[in-house]
């Protein structure tokens, strides 16, 4: 689905490591399935692709961090006749919030890492998750 015309987004794999075990912080997607996913979010003028995702990641899942490194994988996928592609950055958690912007419209869970392959169904992101 590669092509010059998509639409750029960033996004963030929220982690933390809990009794020496790597964590994933997961969030339901907005749509009617309420799949599971991760943060990420337009990439907004003046702003830059790991600003963005900080953002994102206190707006979507209430939570505070630092990006540790560069992009980790890329996703790409159509949305209403739109293609998009999603750049993924490793977040360390440094701060998970009781409340949040869009604490009404989503769940969020922490999981093993490697049991989020329980929750997220799509392999490329998957892939990503299992990066970090």
């Amino acid at each position: 689905m590669e092509n010059k015309n998509y639409i750029n987004q960033s996004g963030i794999v929220p982690y933390y490591i809990d009794k020496g075990i790597k964590r994933i912080i997961l969030i339901t997607a907005k749509n009617p399935r309420k799949n599971w996913i991760v943060p990420k979010g337009h990439v907004e003028k003046g702003s830059n692709p790991q600003q963005a995702a900080v953002k994102e990641a206190f707006e979507e899942a209430g939570i505070k961090g630092n990006i540790i490194s560069k992009i980790i994988g890329s996703f790409y996928y159509k949305k209403n006749d739109k293609e998009y592609k999603v750049d993924y950055y490793p977040f360390e958690v440094t701060e998970i919030l009781d409340d949040w912007p869009e604490r009404k419209l989503r769940e969020r869970i922490s999981v093993e890492q490697g049991y989020s392959k329980k929750y997220i169904f799509d392999e490329k992101l998957l892939e990503i998750l299992l990066q970090v």
